[in-house]
């Protein structure tokens, strides 16, 4: 089982303590996602968004909802599948899909989304770089990938975005420290990264 999950895990990621972290992805995603690359100026279409292994997605209510006109989510867990509670909007589609069930799936279409994000990240370097060997095509030519990742993973995921993925630039990142060692007993974690791509033209 994920680490994250169990032993309250889900509240955890939706606490006040980790509302920062919340609060700077979503941030990220406003601010890129009605800018052109080409004209610097905003555009007034809704973005769309693709969130892998999205847990209850603790990103939303820090997201307009005029602003996405898509917001697409898997996760493999069943207690996700019962308990999200966005299934409700418009622009909101939850799957209870593995990743490899996600893949196969031919609903989803790659080049289609302006932001594809993997929250969280856990697995090791193998499990890393299958993944976003196939979780990037998902995202649009000029669109965003969103990573992040535990102190202890960090250094893997950057190594095979620089390594095996040297078209993609970072155009933002940052680094929230986790206060008083939250689920401490579960991660030991200090801090956590996230690392916004995206593709050189």
């Amino acid at each position: 089982m994920r680490y994250e999950w169990s032993s309250g895990g889900y509240d955890y990621l939706q606490s006040a303590g980790m509302s920062p972290r919340n609060a700077a992805i979503a941030g990220y995603i406003q601010t890129f996602g009605r800018k052109s690359r080409a004209t610097g100026f905003r555009e007034s279409e809704p973005y769309t968004i693709l969130d892998a292994a999205c847990g209850l997605c603790p990103i939303m209510p820090f997201l307009p909802q005029d602003s996405m006109s898509r917001y697409i989510a898997f996760d493999n867990s069943q207690h996700v599948a019962e308990h999200i509670p966005y299934k409700a909007l418009k622009c909101f589609e939850f799957y209870h899909l593995s990743f490899e069930d996600f893949f196969e799936d031919e609903r989803f279409t790659v080049k289609s989304f302006d932001f594809v994000m993997y929250l969280g990240m856990y697995g090791g370097y193998d499990v890393y770089a299958e993944r976003l060997k196939r979780l990037l095509p998902y995202a649009k030519e000029d669109g965003y990938i969103i990573l992040e990742a535990i102190e202890e993973h960090i250094d893997p995921v950057k190594e095979i975005m620089s390594q095996q993925y040297p078209d993609y630039e970072v155009a933002a990142a940052c680094n929230i420290e986790i206060h008083n060692g939250a689920m401490s007993h579960l991660t030991r974690e200090r801090f956590r990264s996230i690392n916004l791509y995206y593709k050189l033209s």
